[in-house]
């Protein structure tokens, strides 16, 4: 019986043995793939055990048996990732972000089921995303932003119910913003700026329940913007500018009782400004410039109590300034210009630091503090 046990635990060790060896070629195969020699860190890789010898940037568990983490950020890499890397199967934390790493995500990433956090951002790597990086059960942090990463983004990553901050920013991915997005019920931040994405904006997003950061500016997104987005809750910023959306402002996102910022500026949105945007009461930047907005400028919008930034320049705007917007204790600054608006100018305007109200058809006299006497920046005037 003791000749069995002993049998059975050498056994085991040479398991043992066996899984750390190939953990140890994998990361010998990363340092070849990306010039080790020439990183700016590299203390004590290739030499011994990588937990027992503590590699430069490996960490391992509590028993010095498995790399759980790989994290050699703004290390100087060159070169590809080798799939090789997978066999680490322990791995939590992946992060070579800030390197200059080129070539795709190898598929066989996709059976990290341990993984947490895949941080690959500010690296030149290209080609398409895995559609298997969507079987990353505990993927919490994806972020491949500011890369050259093209393709459509996988509907498959619809299935990450552990994502919470989605970062593919500065890319070229195209095609549209995959539906299945609206399923992602822990994400809080989703990133997809600077991209080349098009079509609508879908209307499952207001599903996202915790999302608190929306960001879908910089694209070509056309379309209306959804009423569903007024059930985001939790939402603080909402940015979708710099795209080709068209149709009314939705009502509905006066019920966004924690947004900070709203930047919908440059896209064709029309209609006119929902009153119901005056019960925004957290929100501190209002950014509509560059639509084509008219009707004039609600006086609900002196509830804004935290409003830093108002900016409404470039649009159809008809009316007068409501006198409300003197109520606006917060308030910097004041873009008004190229409207049609009309009245005279109130002097609280003198008040706010910052302002832009030039071309429009006020009314003369102006206020001195912006008149040709002044710094021009409500001229002309009529009559």
């Amino acid at each position: 019986m003791k000749s069995v046990l002993l049998l059975f635990c050498l056994g085991a060790i040479v398991v043992l043995g066996d899984v750390s060896s190939q953990q140890k070629a994998a990361l010998e195969t990363l340092y070849k793939s990306t010039n080790g020699a020439g990183w700016a860190h590299n203390i004590n890789w290739n030499s011994g055990d990588p937990c027992e010898n503590d590699w430069y940037g490996i960490s391992c568990d509590s028993n010095n048996k498995n790399v759980n983490k790989i994290q050699l950020k703004n290390n100087v890499l060159y070169g590809t990732l080798p799939s090789e890397l997978a066999n680490i199967n322990t791995l939590i934390n992946l992060d070579l972000s800030l390197n200059s790493i080129y070539g795709p995500i190898p598929t066989q990433f996709g059976t990290f089921s341990d993984l947490q956090s895949l941080l690959l951002f500010s690296n030149s790597m290209n080609d398409t995303l895995p559609t298997e990086l969507g079987e990353l059960s505990n993927l919490a942090m994806m972020y491949v932003t500011d890369n050259q990463f093209s393709g459509e983004i996988p509907t498959e990553f619809g299935k990450l119910s552990s994502l919470l901050y989605m970062y593919l920013s500065h890319n070229y991915f195209s095609g549209t913003v995959p539906t299945e997005f609206g399923k992602l019920q822990s994400c809080m931040i989703m990133a997809l700026y600077t991209n080349k994405l098009s079509g609508t904006i879908p209307t499952e997003l207001g599903s996202m329940s915790k999302l608190y950061n929306l960001y879908l500016n910089d694209n070509s997104l056309s379309g209306s913007l959804p009423t569903q987005l007024g059930d985001l809750s939790e939402l603080q910023t909402l940015s979708v500018a710099n795209n080709q959306l068209s149709g009314p402002l939705p009502t509905e996102l006066g019920a966004l009782s924690s947004l900070q910022w709203m930047y919908l500026y440059s896209n064709s949105l029309s209609g006119t400004i929902p009153s119901q945007f005056g019960s925004l009461s957290a929100l501190q930047w209002m950014y509509l410039f560059q639509n084509s907005l008219s009707g004039s400028i609600p006086s609900e919008l002196g509830a804004l109590s935290s409003l830093y930034v108002l900016g409404l320049n470039f649009n159809q705007l008809t009316g007068s300034i409501p006198s409300e917007i003197q109520n606006l204790s917060s308030l910097s600054s004041l873009y008004l210009s190229n409207n049609q608006l009309t009245g005279t100018v109130p002097d609280f305007v003198c008040d706010i630091a910052t302002i832009n109200l030039v071309d429009n058809d006020f009314a003369c006299p102006l206020p001195t503090c912006c008149s040709s006497q002044g710094n021009g920046l409500c001229e002309p005037c009529q009559g």
